[in-house]
């Protein structure tokens, strides 16, 4: 219940601090209330597990806008508001803002004493699932159908002959049509091939590979568990099989043995390969059967004297036989100190018929963490651009409310000049009372217009 009166106390503090911010008739007091109010948001995103938005709200928000909010209120002289409360054009404004806060906070107090909140049910996550082919091509160069059953002869009851069911045999370059509960993953899907990681509902799901044609070939069910990372794998040589192996949380190298052998193997770091009398092997993994997994390997700088050979001989590879030797990891490109991978082994079919074994790298699924940049990307721009877009709209039409309430239509502007001062005598008489003399005395005088008649 600690983080139900965390979130209380967070919540109260940031109604208080919104309606003071509100309320206060000094401007930097209002931008103060609203840092304090930025920070309690990002107080809610670190009880959400989210760091990074915690951080991105106080350094972006609280930090450089508020900054420069402060500045340009200070740098115009704008910290009193002007005018006084008898001047507001909505004094209902403020008793109806703090009505409305207190309906709030009660009918959150009592959503949150009443609604069990600490004894909900986390919903079960979506299960992750990649298919992996591992199955390499058929020896013959073509897919050779089942034989017919022979002609019976005149006069036999065709009644009484068994008739084989139809089979359909795998196309003999094993590119199948990949469906996944009836939907076409691929329509390519080749040896060596790997789907991205798929999102999947908890239960029972059906993966179907066919031919080119549309016939079924291999079909079988998934149980897939919440919050599962499956890795499945298309393998054998003759009949196909399904390899279903569980992504853990066991650091270091899996390898799944998808090599069809009569015989186990085992996996050994060879030591003094060329030299008989101090050649080593330390066993990695002492039997690895077809279609198991070692998880969790822990693989040192000399990774590429790693070998594969056929497990129980241990002493023969030691003696400087190689026949049991079936791959060595020289081949294989090694993965980062201190990363994790997936390597799968599978048969490659040679151009003679025979197989030899090699290694497929695979990275593993990485989920993304809560509240980091790739978490809120996804979410924004794939599950609620909508809601995303409809807030900003919503923050538009604020911006436009804020304007429309703190405009004054009795505001004068400023005269943009000097307004020359009215006399209600001419200049002459002003200046005659001064001296005591008209100007105009003993002045040249103009002669007076005369109209002469114009002649004939």
């Amino acid at each position: 219940m600690i983080e139900v009166y965390l979130f209380g106390a967070v919540g109260v503090l940031l109604i208080t601090t919104a309606a003071l911010m509100l309320l206060s008739e000094n401007a930097v007091h209002s931008a103060l209330f609203l840092i304090v109010n930025f920070i309690g948001v990002a107080l809610l995103f670190l009880m959400l597990e989210a760091p990074f938005l915690a951080l991105v709200q106080i350094a972006v928000y609280a930090g450089a806008i508020m900054v420069l909010f402060v500045f340009v209120i200070m740098l115009l002289g704008a910290e009193k508001a002007r005018g006084g409360a008898s001047t507001r054009r909505f004094p209902w404004l403020a008793p109806l803002a703090m009505g409305l806060t207190v309906f709030f906070i009660i009918a959150v107090g009592w959503a949150m004493t009443q609604g069990q909140i600490d004894t909900l049910q986390t919903p079960p996550g979506k299960g992750v699932v990649r298919i992996i082919h591992a199955a390499p091509e058929d020896a013959v160069g073509v897919a050779q159908a089942p034989a017919a059953d022979e002609t019976p002869a005149e006069g036999t009851n065709t009644s009484a002959v068994p008739t084989r069911p139809e089979i359909v045999l795998p196309p003999a370059d094993r590119v199948f049509v990949l469906s996944v509960d009836g939907d076409v993953v691929s329509e390519a899907f080749g040896f060596g091939d790997s789907t991205a990681f798929m999102e999947l509902e908890p239960g029972s799901h059906t993966i179907s590979l066919a031919t080119a044609d549309g016939q079924d070939v291999l079909s079988t069910e998934l149980a897939v568990e919440p919050d599962a990372v499956l890795n499945v794998v298309v393998a054998g040589e003759t009949a196909l099989d399904i390899i279903t192996t569980p992504q853990t949380t066991d650091t270091g190298l899996t390898i799944i043995n998808a090599y069809p052998s009569s015989s186990s193997l085992a996996i050994g770091d060879l030591q003094n390969a060329l030299f008989d009398d101090s050649r080593v092997i330390n066993l990695v993994v002492a039997e690895l059967g077809y279609g198991e997994a070692a998880e969790g390997l822990d693989y040192p700088p000399g990774f590429a004297n790693w070998i594969i050979f056929e497990a129980g001989r241990v002493d023969a590879v030691q003696q400087g036989n190689t026949t049991p030797i079936l791959l060595r990891f020289s081949s294989v490109a090694a993965p980062a100190v201190g990363a994790d991978a997936v390597y799968v082994l599978s048969p490659d079919r040679r151009p003679d018929g025979s197989l030899r074994p090699i290694v497929t790298s695979l990275d593993l699924y990485a989920a993304t963490p809560f509240g980091s940049p790739n978490a809120l990307g996804e979410r924004l721009f794939a599950g609620y651009l909508l809601p995303f877009q409809l807030v900003a709209m919503l923050l538009l039409a604020a911006m436009v409310g804020v304007i429309v309430i703190t405009y004054r239509g009795e505001h004068v502007p400023k005269p943009s000049r000097t307004l020359r001062r009215k006399v209600s005598r001419p200049l002459t008489s002003v200046i005659a009372n001064q001296t005591g003399a008209e100007l105009t005395s003993g002045a040249p005088q103009l002669p007076e217009r005369s109209e002469t008649p114009a002649g004939d």
